[in-house]
């Protein structure tokens, strides 16, 4: 098994692919390397890769109330920037890094590529996406039913919206 297939496998976006079909995807990738506070990608630019992060850590962060706000810090074997291989709609969020970081990037025009040649791999991807993004809107459902239940309350009229999109943005990491 090559370096780094196997904690792939572990990811949500992986599942179902066998070893081959990780190395495939891994085969499209270019490497790239980042230094300490270096920004990858800023919230509202293009959408063009995933990323897929074998060494360091970065921070995901988004603009909402005229503020930065923290919604994620990832970790080595994590993957982010997902959905610029099924939209190109803008980043919905910067991420910069906290050290040295080591990173695979699959173009969405490489993986778009794959799905024209048929590949089984990229398909299995695609359908992964769709699955990960359901169980993101039946998260931010359930919280917002949350939210209202929570209105209701005499003593909790006045929700706190920043603790509210905070939640709803925690679990949108790998």
């Amino acid at each position: 098994m090559a370096p780094y297939t196997e904690s792939y496998c572990k990811n949500p976006l992986f599942a179902g692919l066998s070893d081959e079909e990780v190395q495939e995807i891994l085969q499209a990738t270019r490497s790239r390397w980042y230094e300490k506070d270096e920004i990858i990608f800023r919230e509202g630019d293009k959408s063009r890769s995933l990323y897929l992060m074998d060494e360091g850590s970065v921070d995901i962060k988004k603009r909402f109330d005229d503020q930065e706000h923290l919604i994620a810090r990832l970790h080595a074997r994590t993957i982010f920037g997902e959905m610029a291989l099924t939209s190109d709609d803008p980043r919905s969020g910067s991420v910069i890094t906290l050290e040295r970081v080591h990173i695979h990037e699959l173009s969405a025009n490489d993986f778009h590529n794959m799905l024209q040649n048929h590949s089984i791999a990229a398909g299995k991807i695609t359908i992964n996406i769709a699955r990960i993004l359901t169980g993101r809107m039946n998260n931010l459902l359930q919280k917002l039913n949350e939210l209202s239940s929570d209105i209701k309350k005499p003593n909790l009229a006045k929700t706190d919206l920043n603790t509210f999109k905070r939640q709803i943005f925690s679990d949108w990491s790998f």
